[in-house]
């Protein structure tokens, strides 16, 4: 069925400082803990003002409203009932919508009021509709100035208007349910139109400057407001005909809300088991509940990402953020959120997302609308395909938030220290968004696998878009998280840069290196592990072939893991397709997903080689030996002899390969070796990055030499491969060194060794042949692969058991040097008879 690679240890373990040679030194035994989100040193303070009177802002905002241009009835009919007879209406929502103590004539006039004030919400959501869908149509005028800056004001006070009205009417309307459900839906477009403002707003914020951050403060407060008024309201609603006692809202120990246990997602979860089919109704209630907690995890992060914008600034050039305390939570929210201080807790947005997004959208994605018996639509226990962008859309929250902390990191003056507490916050952030995608998977598999092979389903193909959709969603999760990592070791510098290997000073790696070196490793195991477990789940519910991404992420994880602590991963279980199920493959999706597998097998394959060099373990293994053989040939069946490979599916195979430094690793361990009198319990793992290096890397290079027009490129291809030749043979001439009990043995390694050396030599021969006798560089590509060949291969001549060979390659190499020397030193030290071209097969028959 599946093969399965097995790869490292625990990564949380050890973190070794490698050299070039990856040879450990210092070790890191401590767990990894996620840093605050944001970090504490890259934040502005956001100053609360505790306003004693809660009314002036309500106030203003109906000021706001008075006195805009529109003569529309809906703002006629908002001024008609806010006159100045009405003056104690206002002071009566206010008070009420803030949680203060209730009056009862003010409670009486609120219910007097009860229809008039859910008519002027209604207006003020029009209103709010049309001048978001016009504001919509002009960003699509071509002709329209980017520059200009939109005025917030009117929409901020319109929602504030309808949020603090919804929120004191609850109170009136503790018993009247079908007033409640309507409350509710006008609390969900409230949520929906602030925090789609904060959003669309915070993406403008070098456009808009300081007032823009100040109305992207007010729009996710509002958003927080309609949030909590929306779960009072549902507690109320999913408490009644249950016999159970309207709860009240949790709080912190700092009096302040816990988001993420405001909406009874319990209570829903008990319906939904007690009901074979979902009802309407609570099917409605997820899905407000789902965008609902999108919206106020959007704004929470906004609100984190406004606080680093001018954190870098001078004391003179930094301008205060302020916020009036107009809702009982907006001190506590304020402080957690903008200064990542959540006592050890993951951010609020985070939570939000986890307790209240995941579970509604699970519950959405596992319940389809289908045909009934009597031809009425019902909800049915299905896999619901529509629901799959609502995933795709927290994901791109998450990644979005992660994109917006790079362009911080861009443009601010943020010091160096915090640059890269900020970068660990980046890939955390993509962390998360891409372990959204991977549980969602998990659960579906776990939870519900019978959703995907339902023949109750409306369409007999519903199974099929099922598993399409779930396939392209583990492919962006995939493809994201190589991305990710391959941003971080970029930007990061945790491989190049100086205190990343610094062995041979002796000095210890910064804090700040060892650190992101953790966060690394944490991204791996958390992301990667659950990728692990989706990747199992698909490959056995299809038995197809998974995303090339997939595996071209296995190749990240390994080499990072290979590099920062010097093992392999001993529990990666990755399916990989049987070849000659591969080979049968035709489309351009199955050919690039047998590649990057095969890639990945290879890959492994020399990891482990590597860990047995620098182990005290070197037992000769046959079935090893076998295994590399196998593999080996799975390579070359579907890379290097399959005609319909792409050259992007080629340059990418290639790219992962050179990952692993493999001439580089052959150059020192042949310096080594050379110089240790002892090797002969290292031959099988020698002998595997040989036949890599030589029936891999080598005719990989060559292809694509012949597949690329740039002369250039052909020209760099042709001399690695003949690079990856000479050091093969030097690596297979060790090994038949260490066969002296075995002449068999060490027959088939020389062997081996001088098929290598002729391919190098004729590859190099012909580019002798082409330098210009008039301009030599002495550091040119072609030169520097020359000698290197001289290096290689005068010593593998040396101690060759094979007389015949040995005399040709002498005869050819001693001419191939002097035509080399005449041109190094320009002048005419050979006769024009020695300076042709030879050829070795035929030198050999001959002879």
């Amino acid at each position: 069925m599946a093969q399965i690679s097995l790869a490292t240890n625990n990564i949380n373990d050890n973190i070794d400082n490698n050299n070039n040679n990856g040879a450990p030194t210092t070790k890191i035994t401590s767990e990894y803990t996620p840093i605050p989100f944001p970090p504490p040193s890259t934040t502005t303070a956001i100053t609360t003002i505790k306003d004693s009177n809660n009314n002036k802002l309500l106030a203003e905002a109906i000021k706001t409203i008075a006195q805009t241009t529109s003569k529309s009835k809906e703002i006629t009919l908002i001024n008609k009932l806010f006159t100045t007879t009405n003056k104690s209406l206002v002071d009566i929502i206010s008070t009420t919508s803030y949680g203060g103590k209730e009056v009862k004539e003010g409670i009486l006039v609120l219910d007097e009021n009860v229809s008039k004030l859910i008519d002027v919400v209604k207006c003020c959501l029009k209103l709010l509709t049309s001048t978001t869908s016009s504001s919509k149509d002009k960003s699509k005028d071509k002709s329209k100035d980017k520059s200009k800056k939109k005025d917030n004001k009117l929409d901020i006070a319109l929602l504030r208007l309808a949020i603090h009205s919804l929120r004191s009417v609850i109170s009136t309307q503790l018993d009247n349910n079908s007033t409640l459900q309507v409350i509710i839906k006008l609390f969900y477009h409230c949520i929906v139109i602030s925090g789609d403002a904060c959003h669309d707003l915070y993406s403008t914020l070098s456009v808009e400057g300081n007032e823009g951050k100040k109305a992207v403060v007010e729009y996710a407060i509002l958003c927080l407001a309609a949030y909590e008024g929306l779960s009072n309201c549902l507690q109320l609603v999913l408490s009644v005909g249950n016999g159970k006692k309207n709860k009240v809202p949790k709080k912190s120990s700092k009096g302040g809300v816990v988001w993420d246990e405001l909406i009874p997602i319990s209570t829903l979860a008990e319906e939904k088991s007690s009901s074979k089919n979902t009802p309407p109704q609570q099917q409605q209630y997820v899905k407000i509940i789902m965008e609902s907690g999108l919206c106020i995890s959007s704004s929470l992060l906004y609100l984190s990402l406004v606080s680093m914008h001018d954190s870098g600034s001078t004391k003179q050039q930094k301008k205060e953020l302020t916020m009036s305390n107009e809702f009982h939570f907006v001190n506590n929210t304020l402080h957690e959120t903008t200064s990542g201080k959540y006592n050890g807790s993951p951010p609020t947005f985070i939570k939000v997302m986890k307790s209240v997004v995941l579970p509604c959208m699970l519950h959405s994605l596992c319940s389809a609308e289908v045909d009934g018996s009597d031809g009425v639509k019902k909800r049915d226990s299905s896999f619901n395909i529509d629901a799959v962008r609502h995933v795709k859309k927290a994901f791109r929250l998450l990644w979005d938030g992660a994109r917006y902390i790079e362009d911080i990191i861009s443009t601010s003056t943020i010091k160096n220290e915090s640059q890269e507490l900020l970068r660990i916050s980046c890939l955390e952030l993509q962390s998360e968004g891409i372990q959204f995608i991977t549980q969602v998977l998990n659960m579906i598999y776990t939870k519900y696998p019978s959703l995907l092979t339902n023949k109750k389903s409306t369409s007999s193909s519903s199974s099929s878009s099922g598993i399409k959709e779930l396939y392209a969603l583990f492919d962006r999760a995939a493809s994201s998280s190589m991305k990710a990592v391959g941003m971080f070791e970029k930007t990061t510098s945790i491989f190049t840069s100086p205190t990343a290997n610094n062995r041979a000073s002796g000095n210890n790696e910064s804090s700040s290196m060892k650190k992101k070196k953790r966060a690394l490793l944490h991204f791996h195991r958390v992301a990667g592990d659950e990728l692990d477990s989706v990747a199992l789940h698909l490959f056995e519910s299809s038995s197809s072939s998974l995303p090339a991404s997939y595996y071209e992420y296995c190749v990240y994880r390994s080499i990072h893991q290979w590099r920062l602590t010097s093992s392999i991963d001993t529990r990666q279980r990755v399916p990989i397709l049987d070849s000659s199920k591969q080979a049968k493959r035709s489309s351009s999706e199955s050919i690039e997903s047998a590649v990057s597998s095969v890639t990945y097998s290879i890959v492994q394959l020399v990891l482990e080689a590597r860990h047995r060099l620098l182990s005290h373990d070197h037992k000769e293994l046959h079935d090893e030996e076998e295994d590399c053989e196998r593999i080996i040939s799975n390579f070359e069946s579907i890379i290097i002899n399959n005609t319909n490979c792409s050259p992007t599916s080629l340059n990418r195979c290639r790219s992962m390969l050179m990952m692993l430094n493999l001439q580089r690793e052959a150059t020192g361990l042949i310096t080594s070796t050379q110089q240790q009198s002892s090797q002969t319990r290292k031959g099988s793992s020698i002998s595997i990055l040989a036949s890599v290096l030589g029936q891999c890397l080598a005719p990989l290079e060559y292809k694509l030499s012949r597949l690329t027009k740039d002369q250039s490129r052909s020209l760099n291809f042709r001399l690695s491969y003949a690079d990856c030749c000479s050091k093969s043979a030097s690596l297979y001439d060790i090994v038949a060194e260490m066969q002296p009990d075995n002449d068999e043995d060490e027959e088939s390694y020389t062997a081996k060794a001088d098929l290598q050396l002729s391919q190098a030599y004729e590859i190099l021969v012909k580019e002798l042949g082409r330098l210009d006798n008039e301009s030599v560089d002495r550091k040119a590509p072609s030169i520097v692969a020359i000698e290197m060949f001289a290096k290689v291969s005068l010593p593998c001549l040396l101690i060759s058991n094979n007389t015949t060979m040995s005399c040709v390659y002498s005869i050819a190499i001693t001419l191939f040097f002097l035509r080399l020397l005449h041109l190094l030193v320009n002048e005419d030290l050979i006769e024009k008879r020695t300076r042709h071209q030879f050829n070795l097969s035929s030198w050999h028959q001959k002879l």
